[in-house]
């Protein structure tokens, strides 16, 4: 297409029934019909690939929950341990080690057995049963998500927009007649199309590009 048009450019050719896209450089040295057709712009990628299956084991969770858990891992012996502490003390009772309370925590989380001794109090027991219960609910939800994470694989999302593409890949390859996309894209006021003309490189064919993207992902 390119060489079509440029021998009209030459003077070669009186006109040329080629489908362009009407640009502004275009404009400064062609004259164009009314078009008749809609053309849209698409881009293709590589499928996206099934992440490992250990992560799995991660994935069931939002980075949120996980970061709520790791919290309360951490400040549920350090109640538990003042309290026992602080009652300790009130009746000259049996010190308890702080490392006994992060491991019945950690155990309970994990659908483990206590150690009952430390839940001799009342306030020791209602602070218990709390972390209990929401031991309980994060487990079954755990265990749900993660049955289904491995029964029904989930792909990654594709890229959908402009901004996605810029944002995922780092090259972009289009056939010769792209150049005249990149010298548009660089004039325009936009910060998104501006990157992607930084981005974008020229292939010699279109299969070229998509071999490129098949096997650089």
């Amino acid at each position: 297409m390119p060489q079509v048009a440029a021998r009209v450019e030459e003077r070669v050719s009186f006109m040329a029934t080629v489908f362009h896209n009407v640009l502004p450089q275009r404009l400064e040295r062609y004259d164009f019909s009314y078009t008749y057709e809609y053309g849209s712009l698409d881009f293709s990628a590589a499928k996206p690939v099934l992440r490992p299956r250990w992560q799995s084991l991660y994935y069931p969770l939002s980075d949120g929950v996980w970061l709520s858990v790791l919290a309360s891992v951490l400040f549920m012996p350090l109640v538990m341990y003042l309290i026992i502490l602080v009652g300790a003390r009130i009746t000259n009772g049996e010190s308890v080690n702080a490392s006994a309370v992060l491991q019945m925590i950690i155990s309970t989380l994990l659908s483990q057995d206590f150690n009952r001794k430390l839940a001799n109090t009342s306030s020791r027991r209602v602070l218990l049963v709390t972390w209990l219960v929401s031991a309980f609910i994060l487990g079954t939800v755990y265990r749900g998500n993660l049955t289904a994470a491995l029964t029904l694989p989930k792909y990654p999302p594709r890229v959908e927009t402009v901004e996605q593409l810029v944002a995922t890949f780092d090259k972009i390859t289009m056939p010769p007649f792209g150049n005249e996309f990149i010298k548009f894209f660089k004039q325009s006021d936009s910060i998104l199309y501006k990157s992607l003309a930084d981005q974008m490189s020229i292939v010699s064919t279109v299969i070229v590009g998509l071999q490129q993207a098949k096997d650089r992902k």
